[in-house]
């Protein structure tokens, strides 16, 4: 339901900009290390998530498992910009990664990759926008 109101909102509005990722802080692949896990990636994108004009930390974390194999899987986190306080919020989206995020005219909002009924794990084929306000994101 908040895809299909969110998609409402956007249709047609040429004023959604695309937010640039950044490059996080590699200090923070400790911060996300967990025991038998490996970050393998982070990407970042600074964004109003929290609705108060300043832009937080809205990351996609990438993992492997440390013993060994193929399995790879994304948490996503919210982090307040450089200098405010507050903590690290881990999110739920479900989702096989996130291809651009964006600012509308209803708030941010992240191109999410999902896998039809016949995609391959290497090869999601839709594209869904999702809202990344606080508000619209489910604790992990």
């Amino acid at each position: 339901m908040r895809t299909a109101a969110l998609l409402l909102c956007l249709a047609g509005s040429a004023t959604a900009q695309t937010v640039p990722e950044t490059t996080p802080d590699p200090a923070l692949a400790a911060q996300f290390a967990r025991t038998g896990e490996i970050v393998q990636n982070i990407r970042q994108w600074r964004v109003d998530i929290d609705g108060d004009a300043t832009p937080d930390r809205f990351l996609q974390v990438g993992y492997t498992s440390a013993s060994g194999g193929n399995a790879f899987w994304l948490r996503f986190f919210v982090l307040p910009a450089e200098g405010r306080t507050g903590g690290t919020l881990e999110v739920s989206l479900d989702t096989a990664g996130i291809e651009s995020v964006q600012m509308g005219p209803g708030g941010p909002v992240a191109i999410t990759t999902h896998r039809g009924p016949d995609d391959p794990n290497c090869c999601p084929s839709i594209r869904r926008f999702t809202s990344i306000k606080l508000e619209d994101l489910p604790p992990a």
